[in-house]
């Protein structure tokens, strides 16, 4: 961990390295949109900010309640 975080001399870095953890699932999870099932009504297409959306509850672990993965995402 020396390398990417130099033992909290540079803490900012995993403030990147999450953003960018979030950024790269959430272009997997929109470019896979066909595996997450929504339970809104007012979701009728799975657009690049529902992937950041879902990305972002999923790495804070929130939890799910209106975006269920299904699939192979599961």
């Amino acid at each position: 961990s020396y390398y990417y975080w130099e033992y909290g001399r540079k803490p900012h870095r995993i403030i990147y390295y999450s953003l960018a953890t979030i950024l790269l699932f959430g272009i997997a999870f929109w470019l896979n949109s066909n595996h997450i099932a929504s339970t809104a009504n007012d979701i009728k297409d799975f657009n690049i900010g529902h992937g950041l959306y879902f990305s972002t509850i999923t790495f804070t672990t929130m939890g799910f309640s209106d975006l269920i993965p299904t699939g192979g995402l599961r």
